[in-house]
């Protein structure tokens, strides 16, 4: 399966490769094409993540409303068996 030769990135996608890539050529004793290929395969991987995000990560706020609305049910459950015992 080949790989899209740019996907697109976000502004702070763009930049954190940018950083790597400043990083890279200043810190690193890399050959061109190392570099090359390190902000390639970088590139991909943010541009994956940026795209599936939503699905990894829940806001904290979310969470404890999806713990309440949870706890919610439960508690409706059990008083509505004491008042009408199945």
């Amino acid at each position: 399966m080949k790989r899209t030769a740019h996907p697109p990135l976000s502004r702070a996608g763009q930049e954190a490769l940018a950083s790597y890539e400043y990083w890279l050529r200043e810190r690193e004793d890399l050959a061109a094409a190392s570099i090359r290929n390190y902000l390639s395969d970088l590139h991909h991987f943010i541009a994956w993540y940026e795209q599936g995000v939503t699905v990894f990560w829940i806001p904290p706020a979310q969470q404890e409303c999806n713990r309440l609305s949870a706890w919610s049910r439960r508690a409706d459950a059990h008083l509505v068996d004491e008042v009408m015992p199945g």
